[in-house]
């Protein structure tokens, strides 16, 4: 796992393979089912956690699609990746179609399983409905936040 220093947050990713870029946003979905080795052989894969998600550090703000582009997309130059495919599975597929909306950078998007909704704000009341259930029962919040909060593997 490496490290990227942006605006004093460690921005923690992983980069395998070598050829056109995939990059994977790492925020809510474990990719220990994802077979990289098949990815690996024909592309350079980027799985990268923005501030507030995976391994890099909880923030009180910076959330927004725009702020994690520019954590993605700084990971990216770091490595000197000019143009990817955005990858994304749940919440990962909304960020997939988010760093696409006007990018010349982004080639195409494969993403899936999220709501197709125009607003998130009419989910809002569900997950918050949801996050106080699980907050009440220590096990299942423990299990939430260790698979949400990181670990050392950004693929577990």
């Amino acid at each position: 796992m490496s490290v990227l220093e942006i605006d004093d947050l460690a921005i923690y990713y992983e980069a395998y393979g070598s050829g056109p870029a995939i990059l994977i946003p790492w925020c809510n979905f474990a990719w220990s089912s994802l077979d990289l080795e098949s990815f690996t052989r024909l592309y350079t894969v980027v799985l990268a956690s923005p501030r507030g998600f995976g391994n890099s550090p909880r923030v009180a703000a910076g959330y927004a699609a725009d702020t994690i582009r520019t954590d993605m997309e700084a990971v990216l130059d770091h490595l000197g990746i000019e143009q990817y495919v955005a990858f994304g599975y749940s919440m990962t597929g909304s960020v997939a179609a988010w760093l696409a909306h006007d990018n010349p950078r982004v080639q195409a998007v494969i993403s899936g399983g999220f709501p197709m909704v125009t607003s998130y704000a009419a989910l809002l009341p569900y997950i918050q409905a949801n996050r106080a259930e699980t907050q009440q029962d220590p096990k299942r919040w423990e299990a939430m936040t260790g698979k949400f909060d990181g670990s050392s593997d950004l693929r577990v």
